[in-house]
């Protein structure tokens, strides 16, 4: 019989009690479909010691849209990047197939400070099989809006602040 082995990856999370809100939108994306067009949705991966990614958050699919737009909600910082605004963020937009596996369109790397820094002048989303071809400059734009960092109160905030319980 051949030996098993476990290898555990732990990262000691850090107490942060913010929520991330942002809209994000695509702009430009390439058609993948022949006549139904794009069904795009996002993907955020944060980065973890050892060079592996976490997914951290994935959007609804918009139905055929080369320009789409969602909104992020009550995304937990800690749970995000763990409280360091410079971890790097992987952001992949892929196209949904319902009868087939989803197809990657492009992706970038940024961190919270960058993009709240330069969210709203856009990102290349760049698909890694396209970038070597002659004419090839993106598969689309992505961009960021209407960022907003609130902090999160909890239990205890409310009894350390002297709140009454009756």
């Amino acid at each position: 019989a051949l030996p098993i082995c476990l290898i555990v990856t732990a990262e000691v999370m850090k107490e942060t009690s913010f929520i991330l809100n942002f809209d994000v939108e695509a702009k430009n994306l390439p058609r993948k479909k022949l006549s139904l067009g794009t069904d795009p949705y996002v993907v955020i991966m944060r980065q973890v010691p050892g060079g592996t990614a976490v997914r951290v958050w994935q959007s609804t699919i918009v139905k055929r849209s080369r320009n789409p737009k969602w909104k992020l909600r009550n995304l937990s910082l800690q749970k995000c990047c763990n409280g360091d605004l410079r971890r790097k963020l992987i952001f992949q937009i892929w196209d949904h197939d319902p009868f087939d596996t989803d197809e990657l369109i492009g992706s970038f790397v940024t961190s919270l400070k960058d993009l709240r820094t330069n969210g709203a002048l856009g990102y290349d989303v760049i698909n890694v099989n396209m970038k070597d071809k002659p004419g090839y400059k993106n598969s689309g734009r992505f961009y960021l809006s209407n960022w907003m960092l609130i902090p999160e109160t909890t239990f205890l905030d409310y009894i350390v602040g002297g709140c009454d319980i009756s």
